[in-house]
């Protein structure tokens, strides 16, 4: 098995689906019921078996059994996913996560085929002669090509229509972006930039706790590059119709905006596009 790291995470992709985990995480324990079959194997990359870690405490939730560990105990390790429903087996899912400094990132299969059959064959090893293990092949088995691929025409429709649900949130003089950050889960993790250089086509917007306000931040001179804050939007116009929006955080570059690689605002982030619109930068073209 190749060892994944943060290095090869995003090898030919512009970025990952990411999400920050608590310090305490649980996680299912597997349980064959009526309904189907749920439960998530921890497996170590380097051993290339399941994790022998048996520092976690046991608990029962509404009838489900889960472990709950400390989070870095996690660092490194491989999260496999099984789903299966008694009710539509069409559904069943067979997912892989990698966790990196209380930090889980998805991979997909597209990219990752090899982890994926290599997380299978741990299972069937490990898991020989015990019931799940049919289930957890049947996951597997259901896993398609996960690759999107880019219709350009078709995103800028989706873009268009977009802009139609703006232009009645327009002249919002205000709005909170306490979920902004929550609801964004692609990342550039390859891009994180401390300090940036501002340009007719480059804009940073910082936003204003008190005024409850983004304003474009204006450089010194036009040679001097912006120190980069937590939350701050950069607006990048370097393309004709293709503009892109990404929000600052310390994982990298979050993409808001990204016609060319399917990323296409949500409803999560309408009062912001209005705000940028307001300000006088036409993102939505």
């Amino acid at each position: 098995m190749r060892i994944i790291s943060k290095n090869n995470l995003c090898i030919n992709r512009p970025y990952i689906n990411l999400k920050k985990l608590p310090m305490k995480s649980s996680l299912r324990v597997g349980e064959i019921t009526e309904a189907g079959f749920k439960s998530t194997y921890i497996i170590n990359q380097q051993t290339q078996n399941l994790s022998s870690n048996e520092n976690y405490i046991l608990q029962f939730n509404n009838g489900i059994e889960k472990i709950t560990l400390d989070t870095e105990l996690l660092h490194e390790l491989l999260l496999v996913e099984v789903n299966y429903s008694s009710k539509n087996s069409k559904s069943a899912k067979f997912k892989v996560y990698l966790v990196l400094d209380n930090i889980k990132y998805s991979l997909p299969f597209s990219s990752f085929q090899d982890i994926y059959e290599n997380c299978m064959n741990i299972l069937a090893r490990e898991l020989c002669e015990k019931e799940e293990l049919t289930y957890i092949k049947e996951c597997f088995n259901n896993l398609e090509n996960d690759e999107i691929s880019v219709n350009i025409k078709l995103n800028l429709e989706r873009l268009q229509e977009f802009k139609n649900k703006v232009n009645y949130k327009r002249n919002i003089y205000y709005f909170v972006i306490n979920n902004i950050t929550s609801t964004t889960s692609k990342y550039d993790i390859n891009a994180n930039p401390k300090e940036i250089l501002i340009s007719d086509t480059l804009k940073v917007l910082r936003y204003n706790s008190s005024t409850r306000l983004y304003i474009i931040l204006e450089p010194i001179d036009i040679t001097t590059k912006i120190k980069l804050n937590e939350t701050d939007i950069i607006c990048n116009f370097g393309e004709i119709g293709f503009p892109t929006v990404d929000i600052c955080t310390g994982y990298g570059l979050g993409k808001l905006l990204d016609v060319r690689n399917n990323v296409i605002p949500n409803s999560n982030t309408l009062s912001l596009f209005a705000n940028i619109l307001d300000l006088g930068l036409e993102v939505l073209k």
